[in-house]
């Protein structure tokens, strides 16, 4: 039984214990303020409210401690981390505000339950646009994020000039898959929408594309095939797809040297690309999706993405254990960005290796 559950029958099932000690306790301050002289009325009056504050203040401990074990339940995180979950939540509203807002088009009012399905807790968040610029804020907490064309919605943290100096490219020209729609899959797909949906998943779209067309595509409320959606671990994907072109057009990755210098004097030092691309590394990151782990503060707190995977320490020996990592994302894209020589580089190759050949006319970094 949780810990939060077994102190809450504890709290109950103590309740007529507080009585009777209540009673008792009533009793004897009685009998001791008569003995030294008090009327008997003015003695049961004023014992019993001294009896009664000290069960109220029991009452009020006991309620304080069940608070402050059961917040991770309903809350999603400890009482003693709120400063750090309205910084996390402050950050995750702005970034998510931004993109909704100039990317995907949502109203504020999605938005806002957009953002709150991640943590009920996220509802008093407010928001507010100025141009390009997403604020949320909570308790005095802000955070805000800024939309640039051709490369997407940025947090504010640290120092982000490096973005305004990219040089945008043409847009890709549109290669849509042609649909050939198929009525039987579609009504299977449609129902599987729904199903999601009222199970509260929030899916968006469902799309089935069979020997290079589209058999049929489904869509959740105020989503279409032109709603540009977040891609999220897609960037995974992209990561592998890059370094793998770079591979084939001659500029790999160095397999057999350290990735990072910082890694050179310790234990890290048998690290390889293989394993990062493996997900192996060995590396102490944690993915775990509340408050206060390493993927929360680097993606909503940290300036740089890469600075907290670079830090992590060793915790297991490379190439012995898969651990789906975010982090070890961003070190491949810190490698190729280094490989590359600048962020004007990475976007260019992007842009001529893999978005262009493939059409992605509405895709943004």
């Amino acid at each position: 039984m949780p810990v939060a559950e077994v102190l809450a029958v504890v709290t109950v099932g103590s309740e007529a214990g507080i009585r009777a000690r209540t009673v008792n306790r009533a009793a004897s301050v009685r009998t001791d303020l008569r003995q030294s002289g008090f009327d008997s009325g003015i003695a049961t009056k004023v014992a019993l409210r001294l009896s009664l504050r000290r069960w109220l203040q029991t009452q009020a401990f006991l309620l304080i401690v069940e608070l402050l074990v059961s917040s991770p339940r309903w809350l999603g995180f400890s009482l003693f981390e709120t400063p750090l979950a309205l910084d996390t939540g402050a950050s995750m509203g702005a970034k998510l505000g931004c993109s909704g807002r100039h990317l995907s088009g949502f109203s504020l009012e999605r938005i806002k339950s957009d953002v709150e399905s991640y943590s009920a807790a996220a509802g008093v968040l407010s928001y507010r646009e100025e141009g390009s610029t997403m604020f949320a804020s909570a308790f005095g907490n802000e955070a805000s994020a800024t939309f640039r064309p051709g490369l997407g919605c940025t947090l504010n943290l640290g120092d982000t000039s490096t973005l305004d100096q990219i040089e945008l490219l043409a847009v890709a020209p549109d290669s849509s898959l042609p649909l050939r729609t198929n009525n039987h899959l579609q009504s299977l797909v449609d129902e599987l929408l729904q199903q999601d949906n009222a199970a509260g998943l929030d899916t968006r779209a469902l799309v089935v594309v069979h020997k290079g067309a589209v058999a049929t595509a489904s869509y959740g409320e105020g989503i279409n095939a032109d709603t540009p959606l977040l891609g999220w671990s897609i960037g995974k994907s992209v990561t592998a797809m890059l370094i793998g072109r770079a591979a084939y057009l001659g500029k790999p990755l160095l397999e057999d040297v350290v990735p990072f210098p910082e890694w050179s004097g310790d234990a890290r030092n048998t690290i390889r690309l293989g394993h990062l691309l493996t997900m192996t590394s060995g590396l102490d990151l944690n993915e775990t999706y509340v408050v206060g782990t390493d993927s929360t503060r680097m993606l909503f707190l940290d300036p740089l993405v890469v600075t907290r995977p670079i830090a992590s320490p060793y915790g297991s020996s490379p190439g012995q254990t898969f651990y789906y990592s975010s982090g070890t994302t961003n070190l491949l894209t810190t490698l190729l960005q280094r490989h590359l020589g600048s962020p004007q580089a990475l976007y260019t190759f992007f842009d001529e290796e893999l978005r262009k050949p493939l059409g992605l006319a509405h895709t943004t970094l």
